[in-house]
């Protein structure tokens, strides 16, 4: 298993201490038998394609594009699929302001607005790690994920 422990963990899996099986922390979905070419989070968002931290972090975008990937690798989707998806980078240039990166860990970009304060503070990741808002400490109801153009 080529994969690294922080790949996996990134993508949401944890080790269940048998073979190579991991399990997703959020939706619980288990994965095992591990290709060597197997990327973490293309694998969650082919076979959990539901699972909210997938949603949340990756994007629906991300998900759809490694889905129609897998149907075209599998023969399963005719010409309208591409084999050549690019899957998104967040290796973006920094800029010096700091106003668009996440107030709890200031490596990734804001995206994710809580409900009902409106707040827009935190990245997927942080925000899942929290559930008050850490602007004004209210408990959200829901964090919902911003696309910026």
């Amino acid at each position: 298993m080529r994969q690294k422990p922080e790949e996996l963990a990134e993508a949401g899996f944890f080790y269940t201490g048998q073979g190579d099986k991991t399990k997703c922390f959020f939706c619980d979905g288990g994965l095992k038998d591990w290709e060597n070419d197997d990327v973490p989070w293309e694998q969650h968002a082919r076979w959990f394609s539901r699972c909210a931290y997938v949603q949340l972090v990756k994007g629906r975008e991300y998900i759809e594009k490694v889905i129609a990937q897998a149907e075209a690798e599998n023969g399963t989707h005719k010409e309208d699929a591409d084999p050549k998806v690019e899957t998104k980078t967040k290796d973006k240039p920094r800029s010096e302001d700091d106003s668009k990166l996440c107030k709890i860990c200031y490596n990734e970009e804001l995206n994710i607005c809580f409900v009902p304060c409106g707040h827009v503070v935190a990245c997927a990741k942080c925000a899942l790690s929290t559930d008050k808002c850490p602007m004004c400490r209210r408990t959200f109801t829901n964090a919902v994920r911003l696309y910026f153009s």
